[in-house]
């Protein structure tokens, strides 16, 4: 399983077009088989920034949500939205042997 956690800093007279993209990203990802969880949430502390929080099955299902088409026009859509920052980190869960 992976794990991915990160954040969105966006231009704050963006927000609604940047909520928009996200939202549209989320409920068409969550639909993606490998995909266990998928959420984003806004920062109580800083409203520029939107917390980015997903749980894949497998690198494979992970690679395949890149190439869907809803994250193609995700991309296209990311220059126009003011985003400064996008960070995100993977974790690999290990589940034993």
């Amino acid at each position: 399983m992976l794990l991915i956690a990160g954040f969105v800093r966006f231009d704050p007279r963006q927000r609604d077009a940047t909520v928009a993209a996200i939202l549209e990203q989320v409920r068409e990802t969550r639909r993606e088989p490998g995909c266990l969880h998928y959420s984003v949430a806004e920062d109580v502390e800083q409203s520029d920034t939107l917390r980015v929080f997903c749980a894949w099955a497998s690198w494979e299902a992970l690679e395949a949500h890149f190439v869907t088409p809803h994250m193609n026009r995700f991309r296209s859509r990311v220059g126009g939205l003011g985003v400064r920052e996008f960070t995100l980190q993977t974790y690999l869960i290990d589940r034993g042997a």
